[in-house]
């Protein structure tokens, strides 16, 4: 009797052991199925590690950018549309990881329930292709991006990263010698990090809006430069005796120097923070890269070159896309998402969270000084008659490079209800943001009012 005691608890210890290994599967299969399906040993959805699905990926349009039908993946006809959505589509390989790589799920049709069968989901991007294009075309030779967004809504329009290249007839990049492709694979909108320059004033312009109680009766003295801690900050120019507004549309060094010393580190590190300096965004699975601030072993000089864009500054162009975004918006900033619905071969839609959600970034009234300061950059100083029909509040920014010529910044938004986009633009090694960025951000937004209207 013992011995069948003995056996029948070792039979329930493994019929135990049974259930509880098969709820814990049972739970990991609900929890990473779509995983399982997705692994690259899966030959039902991939042919020598080409996702092989029926579906398409259109812009907000329906132009089909690319088309996957088995085995064959066909591009758009439009060799300027192939290459400027490139990095936000992605190719089959995923050597460029866009939403073909992000929604291969979507793609291949998978559910827990049906599993894979027949046609996938066709998806739907925010993207407008003939902006895009237009945007490329504007960019010219130069490396960079272009990025533009709906700072109501957080739907991206134009994303738009060079070096690219035409996916139906790919160049050596391996062999390239040139350092034409330099980065090529990198999406320069949201894994971009460059010194920033002038445009970070306005995040300068920020802190001491909320910090300086007198700011809008300070005068600067501007020779040209100004000694801080020993050692010369440099200017563009003399600018004589100007106010904080005329300092920011002339983007006076001298005078943004001395407000981040007299701001200190604490409130320059809190204000960057605010304005999303550090923060990642996952835009349906394309995370941006963080921006970067940080004057913890600076002195007066060190600190005084952050507050106008240099020392150690690196911003990501998203980012600061969706902090003029927040400017625009009356302090509220929409974080972004490319992808604007997901459908089954009935029409029928998934469910799909977008991933924008809305974060108070600035205090209304603050975004409202700031909004009118930027407006000024422009009406007294850029030229209203240069964005005629724009109404645009913006900044530039040329990031000096040592031993390099300066990056080329333009960020700002219109301030229009029935066209309520932010953008941004970066031209690495042009020049002065006026010269190079701003030129090619007026062709993409008159194009963006052309195309709506």
């Amino acid at each position: 009797m013992k011995r069948i005691g003995l056996r029948a608890k070792i039979l329930f210890s493994l019929i135990a052991l049974f259930l509880v290994g098969f709820i814990v599967l049972g739970q990991d299969y609900i929890r990473h199925n779509g995983e399982w399906v997705l692994h690259p040993a899966n030959m039902a959805i991939y042919d020598k590690g080409k996702l092989v699905v029926t579906a398409d990926i259109m812009d907000e349009t329906g132009e089909v950018l690319v088309s996957m039908n088995g085995g064959e993946t066909k591009y758009n006809d439009d060799k300027l549309i192939r290459e400027s959505t490139l990095h936000a589509v992605g190719e089959p390989t995923s050597t460029i990881p866009g939403i073909m790589y992000y929604f291969k799920e979507q793609l291949i049709g998978y559910d827990i329930i049906n599993g894979i069968y027949g046609r996938g989901n066709d998806i739907t991007l925010t993207l407008n292709a003939e902006l895009c294009s237009i945007a490329l075309d504007a960019m010219g030779s130069y490396k960079g991006t272009v990025g533009v967004y709906n700072y109501k809504t957080g739907e991206i329009i134009c994303m738009v990263s060079t070096p690219t290249y035409d996916i139906n007839d790919p160049p050596d990049i391996a062999g390239d010698t040139t350092g034409k492709y330099e980065g090529v694979y990198m999406n320069r909108l949201t894994g971009g990090l460059y010194v920033p320059g002038s445009v970070y004033k306005v995040i300068t312009a920020y802190a001491a809006v909320e910090n300086i109680s007198d700011i809008y009766e300070r005068k600067f003295e501007c020779n040209g430069s100004v000694v801080i801690n020993g050692e010369k900050i440099t200017c563009t120019e003399k600018h004589g005796t100007i106010d904080f507004k005329t300092a920011l549309a002339h983007s006076c060094n001298v005078a943004f120097a001395e407000l981040a010393v007299e701001l200190g580190q604490d409130i320059m590190t809190e204000y960057s923070k605010k304005a999303g300096v550090g923060e990642r965004y996952n835009i349906n699975g394309l995370k941006t890269a963080a921006s970067v601030y940080d004057v913890s072993n600076a002195d007066d000089n060190a600190l005084a070159w952050s507050g106008i864009g240099q020392y150690t500054d690196m911003l990501n162009p998203c980012q600061y896309m969706v902090f003029m975004g927040a400017v625009a918006n009356s302090g509220k900033a929409v974080t972004p998402h490319v992808v604007s619905s997901v459908k089954n071969e009935s029409g029928i839609s998934q469910i799909i969270p977008n991933g924008s959600k809305t974060i108070n970034m600035i205090d209304a009234d603050t975004a409202d000084e700031l909004k009118s300061l930027m407006r000024n950059n422009v009406t007294s100083y850029y030229g209203e008659s240069n964005y005629e029909g724009l109404n645009l509040c913006a900044k530039t920014g040329t990031a000096e490079m040592e031993g390099e010529k300066p990056h080329s910044w333009f960020a700002g938004f219109m301030d229009d209800e029935e066209y309520p986009y932010a953008f941004v633009v970066v031209v690495e090694n042009a020049g002065f943001g006026r010269e190079y960025a701003a030129p090619i951000a007026k062709t993409v937004l008159n194009a963006l009012k052309g195309l709506d209207g």
